[in-house]
């Protein structure tokens, strides 16, 4: 519908007040945190490349040496990739295009960091009156800007409104996650003992989840269970996140992560509660009939109203939204686990046996720091950024008195 002359100023207005007013009366989503981080490093550009770019001035009287500046999110970035890749051999980042999500992230923050050190160049160009230089960089700077605003617009804004909707409590990446895990195809509940050793992923676990998040299979279906506190969670947020992400197809799935008490309460609503309200930016999770992926977590006890198969009422409810979507994961402790799965295979996946992944423990490991050679190289470039600091301080300081 096209909005006249009235609703359009309407809708500026709404959104400026949104963007410059206070937060007390609107609701806060991952979009507007990714936008802070975002303008923090357009700012630290512009922050650091102005120090820069006097000392430069004073010293050489060559504002645009101040862009050596740049040299600091270059080198994070390099740090940051060689960590990723030294990630990689848990398994789960080459089967998640992790990299290339990593790749991703490290252009978007140093494109920021372009911007404010490009703008920051242009405005000393312009106070030593090089009018001809603060245009070419102020040139350079809209360029840049319009690309990361492309990239954020493009890939960034639908993938934090995805996020926000989804109502997973925590971001996680599988890249990250380790623990001591095993696939369970009986739905046993023992795991082994953890061994605090640093763990190379189990060729299965990976197939499997793989397989559950590769629309193109037939794993509708996936069961974790662990005793408290064992992981389980944090796995089945990390499996809902990469959904989120979703680097690999073109048409993202629609995630809900929810409570299986908040879902059987709900189930009988008229789509559920939340929904679509209409809101562009609205950052209240879906409903579960709105999602084709469910992430159902703190399955207890089977319901007595289930016991009985789908049989009708509550439990011909579930079947009949389980049915539907596109894939189902259930987070469950080790001694409801297996009623839980002989439930899916009698009433939801009678084809094949619905896959099992049991957890032991989280496992926090050496393996999981960056290796020595990294945080040596990280030790390194902070020394050398203090260093040239202190002497961006002494020359915008000292240099016109040296006595």
């Amino acid at each position: 519908m096209r909005l006249g002359t009235v609703e359009l100023v309407q809708e500026l207005a709404v959104k400026a007040a949104r963007t410059f007013g206070s937060d007390v009366y609107e609701r806060v989503g991952t979009l507007q945190y990714w936008n802070a981080n975002q303008m923090a490093h357009m700012m630290m550009g512009f922050f650091g490349t102005t120090m820069t770019s006097l000392a430069c001035m004073k010293h050489w009287n060559m504002p645009a040496l101040g862009l050596a500046f740049l040299i600091l999110p270059a080198l994070r970035d390099v740090n940051d990739y060689l960590n990723d890749r030294e990630a990689e051999t848990n398994g789960f980042s080459e089967q998640f295009v992790h990299l290339r999500e990593v790749v991703r992230d490290c252009l978007t923050d140093t494109s920021y960091w372009v911007v404010g050190a490009l703008l920051a160049v242009a405005t000393v160009c312009a106070l030593q009156d090089l009018h001809a230089a603060s245009s070419q960089y102020l040139a350079l700077a809209v360029f840049v800007g319009a690309f990361a605003a492309w990239n954020g617009i493009g890939h960034y804004w639908p993938q934090k409104r995805r996020f926000d909707r989804s109502g997973i409590p925590y971001f996680v990446r599988l890249a990250k996650f380790r623990a001591n895990m095993r696939l369970a195809e009986d739905g046993s509940a023992g795991t082994g003992e953890a061994t605090g050793q640093p763990l190379s992923l189990d060729p299965a676990i990976a197939g499997t989840v793989c397989s559950f998040l590769d629309p193109d299979r037939d794993t509708q279906f996936l069961i974790v269970c662990g005793d408290g506190d064992s992981g389980k969670t944090s796995l089945a947020c990390g499996i809902a996140t990469e959904f989120v992400i979703w680097p690999k197809h073109n048409t993202p799935p629609r995630v809900r992560y929810m409570a299986m008490a908040e879902l059987l309460s709900l189930i009988g609503r008229n789509g559920g509660r939340y929904g679509f309200a209409g809101v562009l930016d609205d950052t209240r999770p879906l409903s579960a009939s709105e999602a084709n992926v469910l992430v159902i977590d703190e399955a207890g006890p089977l319901p007595n109203s289930l016991q009985q198969g789908a049989g009708g009422g509550l439990g011909q409810d579930l079947v009949s939204l389980l049915k539907g979507k596109m894939r189902v994961a259930l987070v469950a402790n080790q001694a409801d686990c297996a009623a839980w799965k002989r439930w899916i295979e009698q009433n939801l996946s009678s084809d094949a046996p619905v896959p099992v992944i049991a957890i032991a423990d989280i496992v926090d490991d050496e393996s999981a720091r960056p290796p020595l050679r990294l945080q040596m190289f990280a030790l390194a470039t902070y020394v050398a950024l203090a260093a040239a600091g202190l002497w961006w301080l002494c020359a915008m300081l000292y240099l016109d008195n040296p006595s």
